[in-house]
């Protein structure tokens, strides 16, 4: 027990003193550290800031790092987008050129469609009309009105201008029902024909679409309110109605064209009437005429054969001058005997009037009478303000067939294809002569229109007409001539 004593207070010796020597140390330590504590902050302040610039460069290096690779990110998205729009553009490219395409398309059909009506309706202001039907005479569309109304007939006793195609609701019976159905229909029917008559007797050459337009709104109005009772115009009794508008416009128009004719007859009769008569009086003219300067001669030749030498010489003359006479009227009077007995025989007259109607505008017909000289001055007066300038004047045994020839022949040059009475055509002078030497007529033409009234006016008063007006003739010829042909 005491040896154990002793080890343990031993044992305390050597732990106090081991105690104190390290004590001893962790001082020596804690001052070296100190000193190192210090020495480092020294160092930390001397290199502080070479530490913060470090610092925020790899802070930098970092947000760069971020920032480049977020901004990769935003082109790549960015390039995405673009070849997107690129690919949206061209579809949106695609889709419109094949809409503008359909557009154009559809523009261009309905400018067609607006010509065609354009056209129908200035056709209709200047009351043009499309006959549908071909008669010769007004009997043809008499007879084809007449077949067209026997067919409404047929139709209405057969039950099939109108049909009912159910039974009446509402009725006690089936009997009941169908006399209500035939009187339904009846009403419908006589509302149907009314509008139509009403529409035939006001057609016209200026109405006739809009009279059309009438019967299928009276058609489809009618039908309209009749469907509840469930009863229907037919379309084949609609279309009898409407070719029987379309007929009688025409039957109408076929009545004036005879008319017209009628009358036209009736005035060629009265200036055949008149024409003989002038020619019966002049050739009673050109008789006495004849028959006087016939005694004068045979007296003039009895005076001569007694008369001395000097009284000779005056009265040959004399004599000279009365056969010439004589013979001027025996060519009167054979021409005139040749007209009484020709009734086609005339003058065909190549006409001009430059102020009036301009270049290349001739108006080409023929006349009867003895002196077409005065007949022409007679169209000067009366339908033009200025004189008619005369190209060709033509003495013809059937005037009537050669005209008529002509004017087949400038069938294409008419100025107006709708009245054929105006005998005026747009051609040149020069075709003109070459179309009649084909017939055969050895005939000399004046190219150059004198149209002295004109050219004065323009002269005296240049501001009342056009400039450009007064064209360059076509081929320049004298004056001289135009009057020789003129006084013939």
């Amino acid at each position: 027990m005491s040896g154990l004593c002793i080890a343990l207070a031993v044992l305390c010796v050597v732990l106090a003193a081991s105690l104190g020597s390290t004590a001893s140390q962790i001082r020596k330590d804690r001052k070296r550290f100190n000193s190192l504590n210090r020495q480092y902050h020294a160092i930390y302040q001397r290199f502080k800031n070479i530490i913060d610039v470090e610092e925020a460069h790899a802070h930098l290096s970092k947000l760069f790092n971020m920032e480049r690779a977020r901004a990769k990110a935003t082109m790549l998205d960015l390039k995405h987008n673009h070849d997107q729009m690129l690919k949206t553009h061209e579809q949106n490219k695609k889709k419109l050129k094949e809409e503008t395409n359909r557009i154009v398309h559809a523009i261009n059909s309905l400018q067609e469609e607006l010509d065609q009506l354009t056209e129908k309706r200035l056709l209709q202001e200047f009351s043009f009309y499309k006959p549908r039907y071909d008669f010769e005479n007004a009997e043809g569309y008499r007879r084809k009105l007449d077949e067209i109304r026997n067919a409404q007939q047929s139709l209405l006793i057969k039950h099939r201008a109108a049909v009912c195609y159910s039974e009446m609701t509402g009725v006690v019976n089936s009997k009941e029902g169908k006399k209500l159905a035939k009187d339904t229909m009846k009403l419908v029917l006589r509302a149907f024909n009314a509008e139509c008559d009403a529409a035939v007797s006001r057609v016209s050459a200026k109405n006739v679409d809009i009279m059309e337009k009438r019967i299928n709104k009276a058609f489809e109005s009618i039908n309209l309110l009749a469907r509840f009772k469930h009863i229907e115009i037919s379309h084949e009794y609609l279309r009898l109605k409407l070719n029987e508008l379309y007929l009688t416009h025409e039957f109408h128009s076929k009545l004036e064209e005879e008319k017209e004719e009628q009358r036209k007859i009736r005035e060629h009769m009265l200036e055949t009437e008149n024409i003989q008569k002038e020619l019966k009086e002049a050739a009673t003219a050109a008789a006495v005429e004849e028959e006087k300067l016939t005694s004068l001669l045979e007296e003039a030749h009895r005076v001569a054969e007694d008369a001395s030498d000097e009284e000779l010489a005056p009265l040959l003359e004399e004599i000279e001058r009365i056969q010439v006479r004589l013979n001027e009227a025996q060519i009167n009077a054979k021409r005139t005997a040749s007209h009484l007995q020709q009734v086609t025989a005339g003058y065909v007259y190549i006409l001009s009037n430059l102020g009036s109607f301009g270049e290349h505008i001739y108006k080409i017909g023929m006349t009867r009478r003895l002196d077409p000289m005065a007949y022409i001055k007679q169209l000067g007066d009366n339908a033009a303000p200025f004189q008619f300038d005369i190209h060709a004047l033509i003495y013809s045994d059937n005037a009537e067939l050669l005209v008529k020839e002509l004017h087949k022949e400038l069938a294409h040059n008419r100025v107006n294809h709708i009245n054929s009475n105006t005998e005026f055509y747009q051609i040149s002078i020069e075709e003109i002569e070459r179309i009649l030497h084909e017939y055969d007529a050895d005939i000399e033409i004046t190219h150059r229109a004198a149209a002295e009234e004109y050219r004065r006016s323009l002269t005296m008063c240049p501001e009342n007409h056009t400039k450009d007006r007064p064209a360059t003739p076509i081929r320049a010829e004298s004056p001289d001539m135009f009057l020789a042909l003129s006084q013939n």
